[in-house]
């Protein structure tokens, strides 16, 4: 074994450790962003897969620093090929200059738009919005802004 196959090995184990950490993200993210809000999550005994909100939260929270450490580990492990990549250095590789650059940018945009709530992004926390509020009667989407209290103490169930 030569001295690249311990480098392999570990880059490997990283890439497939930030795959399963994205992987429970996605699983965790798609159940917050269906779950009611807490108190009727709480009160009615709401479950995705047979796990409940608070349970989501924290998979989801322990994910999301999975993913960030071991992101930036891959990250640092694969610096030469990502710089080489972001100044587009690939001994004549047909990727259009500045791909990079632009993916940077549309990034950028997307956390400006969520940042400060404006269309398209807005239209993901609003939909968000519309399907906690649908657990609840009567209570109009989108004032908490996820902070709780949203429906001034007052939620009723809505009954079937």
């Amino acid at each position: 074994m030569g001295n690249n196959d311990g480098a392999t090995s570990r880059r490997a184990v990283f890439s497939a450790c930030s795959a399963f950490a994205m992987l429970f993200l996605l699983i965790s993210g798609v159940a917050l962003y269906v779950a009611p809000p807490c108190r009727v999550a709480e009160s009615t005994g709401w479950v995705f897969l047979g796990i409940g909100k608070d349970s989501w939260e924290a998979v989801h929270l322990l994910f999301a620093v999975i993913f960030v450490l071991f992101s930036l580990v891959h990250l640092v492990l694969n610096w030469t090929v990502f710089a080489r990549y972001a100044v587009n250095k690939s001994g004549g590789n047909s990727r259009p200059q500045g791909l990079f650059a632009l993916i940077a940018v549309l990034a950028l945009l997307l956390f400006l738009l969520s940042a400060f709530r404006l269309p398209p992004a807005v239209w993901v926390h609003d939909a968000h919005e519309r399907i906690k509020a649908s657990y609840i009667d009567g209570a109009a989407p989108g004032r908490g802004h996820g902070r709780g209290g949203r429906f001034g103490g007052q939620h009723r169930l809505e009954r079937p």
